[in-house]
């Protein structure tokens, strides 16, 4: 059994590839892990490498599905299931979380603090997280009658684009909410955001999304959507394994998961309207 992800040391990946191994483990499997930095032709091979036959199954996550991609995924040699987001076009089994729903909770929840200049730092633009993140954040503020929404794209899902991000918009505009599509951004967001005088939460509210183990040791503690990557990891290692030993051999599913806004130090202001 496979797992290949984007970047092996975002915390998210890594509840995932612990209970995938828990439960390949259980099974009598071994887990194989690799990292593709995000590169689509690094994915592609890995896709093509199936033939070869070297695994039973492969859980895979990608935030880009480009046709060639897609296809690639329409009879693969083994048993595929994406972990995130995938195009409609997409004819596999994969497991994603509510993503426009969660941003709308999370912004909503800036506004119910007293927040009133929001922005969103996102992922990379043309990614499929970073365009659901998108439209959770506008739908949050038109839900509460404020518009023009302001969004910056970093140029990864890093703590380093999160913080080069901040920088610029906190040169740009005025804000006291900032809405960040994963908890790395957040984090490089709050260091920009201490780095430029502006006390969190008092000055500027933060949250983030994810909720993975880093946001417990920032101070203060990063309030994030929780999208339930360790559930997302156990339900795909199932779904694959029903594949593999033919317990299931049906059309593609499409499961999805709840998610949770987590509230802690950095969006508690205290100012409810």
């Amino acid at each position: 059994m496979s797992l290949v992800v984007d970047d092996i040391g975002n915390p998210a990946y890594i509840e995932v590839m612990r209970a995938l191994q828990a439960l390949a483990r259980e099974h009598g499997f071994r887990l194989l892990v690799e990292s593709t930095n995000g590169r689509i032709d690094e994915e592609l091979r890995v896709v093509e490498s199936l033939r070869q036959r070297y695994v039973d199954g492969l859980v895979m996550t990608s935030t880009r599905f480009p046709p060639r991609l897609v296809e690639a995924l329409r009879a693969p040699a083994v048993p595929v299931v994406v972990i995130g987001s995938v195009p409609d076009r997409f004819a596999g089994d994969s497991v994603g979380a509510d993503a426009v729903g969660g941003a709308r909770t999370a912004t909503e929840h800036l506004i119910e603090e007293g927040c009133e200049r929001l922005a969103m730092v996102n992922g990379p633009e043309g990614t499929l997280p970073a365009r659901s993140r998108a439209g959770g954040f506008r739908a949050g503020l038109a839900a509460r009658g404020l518009d023009a929404p302001v969004i910056r794209h970093a140029a990864e899902f890093t703590r380093e684009a999160g913080y080069e991000t901040t920088v610029r918009l906190l040169a740009e505009h005025d804000l006291d909410g900032i809405v960040c599509a994963n908890d790395q951004l957040a984090i490089g967001a709050l260091h920009a955001c201490e780095e430029a005088g502006r006390r969190v939460p008092e000055d500027i509210a933060l949250v983030g999304m994810d909720n993975s183990r880093d946001t417990t040791v920032c101070r203060p503690q990063l309030t994030s959507l929780d999208l339930r990557f360790a559930d997302r990891g156990r339900l795909a290692g199932q779904m694959l394994l029903d594949r593999i030993q033919g317990r299931y051999t049906g059309a593609p599913r499409r499961q999805q998961v709840y998610t949770e806004l987590v509230v802690r130090g950095s969006s508690r202001r205290g100012r409810r309207q």
